[in-house]
């Protein structure tokens, strides 16, 4: 009888997050049918578009010339900057040859991501020659429109702007297909909800647009600009509402073999633990005082975990709850059975409605029952070994060396086996 009470409180806990979650899906595609823009203004922004690189010399070479060609901007406007994060190969070599600024670090070679991108933006700060600086990846292709529109927005008054995401095909793996499923529904759940009416979005690791007035004000580190919903959640306790811009698209293309969650499960937990901290409670008493609805929202997005988390435990629930009906059946147990499957219904209209935003192909559909699978399967390549830890590298007191490729210039050659 217990669990049964205990499960009935779940159950209620976890129907009001999806009440919630759908009332905003759905206004989200009414707003998003009902929106109207005025025409765009003429381009006047100048722009720091970055593209961290990490061992790309096969890639970057055609990434840059797709962009330089397709993007349909003064290109007097624009730098288009590679970061080389831990590169063993000649990337930034060859993004020097294609015409792209290449920012590397003063002294050795960046080992983490975060900090390149952190580190570059100060840095071209410093110089006061760019409105707005983009982040984008080695694997994406970006509209012809996208600087245009971005630009557009930010004449408008916009200071964060979220752009849009596609995912192209082929698909060559079952991982790839999931993948790109997973991507569109967390970034089309709800974003036009950035404006109209006015509630609160997070931001995304690629296609995210910084005014340098933000830059300027809250920084890159704390926290971090690449933590993108505790930075919409600080920028939100100064009623500073991120931007959503669904005609300026990245397209990304599906990886054969996606890379393993860039942090161990147990981090990202220990992260949103941080952000419930230190955000939640302040957005919420922020919007009741001041009557803010963005703010308010905002709190609650930050208890909401991720959709794919939030799809697979429910499937477990569902799963686990059947078994104790079959096994020891109560009058309750079964109308249990169906809440929870009435859960797992809701979320999935939440899906479909992102794979519809997204307009992801019709094989994208048919992974979403796989996706716990597909978490199990990240957090165990995480766990043994993701983007940050290459298995060619070793990283010892700030320093990268490669048993394979010898060490990078200036640095004497060390044996795996002998880093202590």
């Amino acid at each position: 009888m217990m669990l049964t009470v205990v499960e009935g409180l779940v159950l209620a806990g976890g129907a009001c997050v999806m009440g919630y979650c759908l009332m905003l899906c759905l206004a989200s595609l009414v707003a998003w049918s009902r929106s109207r823009e005025a025409p765009l203004i003429w381009p006047r922004h100048v722009f720091a578009v970055l593209i961290p690189a990490h061992n790309t010399e096969s890639t970057i070479g055609q990434t840059i010339e797709r962009f330089l060609q397709r993007i349909q901007y003064p290109r007097d406007l624009f730098d288009l900057i590679v970061i080389p994060v831990r590169c063993l190969d000649r990337t930034a070599a060859i993004a020097r040859q294609k015409g792209a600024i290449v920012y590397e670090r003063g002294h050795g070679a960046w080992t983490d991501r975060d900090d390149a991108i952190q580190s570059t933006i100060e840095r071209l700060l410093a110089k006061r020659r760019h409105d707005a600086f983009i982040i984008l990846e080695t694997t994406v292709e970006v509209s012809p429109n996208f600087l245009g529109v971005m630009s557009d927005k930010l004449s408008k008054g916009a200071k964060v702007i979220q752009a849009g995401y596609r995912v192209t095909g082929p698909f060559p793996s079952w991982a790839a297909s999931v993948a790109a499923g997973v991507r569109a529904v967390s970034i089309y759940l709800c974003p036009l909800l950035s404006h109209r009416p006015g509630l609160s979005l997070g931001l995304q690791r690629v296609g995210v647009c910084l005014a340098r007035s933000v830059v300027e004000k809250y920084g890159v580190r704390t926290p971090s600009v690449t933590d993108g919903l505790a930075y919409a959640a600080r920028l939100l306790l100064d009623h500073v509402l991120v931007t959503f811009a669904p005609k300026a698209v990245v397209s990304e293309t599906a990886p054969p073999d996606p890379a393993p969650a860039d942090r161990p499960v147990s981090q990202r937990v220990i992260a949103r633990c941080h952000l419930i901290r230190d955000y939640t409670l302040p957005l919420l008493w922020s919007g009741v005082r001041g009557r803010s609805a963005a703010q308010m929202s905002g709190a609650i997005n930050t208890l909401i975990p991720p959709f794919p988390w939030l799809f697979s435990g429910t499937l477990v629930l569902l799963i686990l709850s059947t078994l104790a009906h079959r096994l020891t059946p109560h009058p309750y147990s079964a109308r249990l059975v169906i809440g929870w499957e009435c859960m797992i219904a809701g979320q999935m209209v939440m899906a479909v409605s992102g794979f519809v935003r997204g307009r992801v192909p019709a094989l994208v559909y048919l992974t979403l029952p796989s996706i716990p699978l597909y978490l199990l399967w990240q957090a165990y390549r995480s766990w043994t070994g993701g983007w940050n830890h290459a298995p060619d590298e070793v990283v010892s007191q700030g320093r990268v060396f490669s048993a394979a490729r010898g060490a990078l210039p200036g640095r004497r050659v060390m044996n795996r086996h002998n880093v202590r």
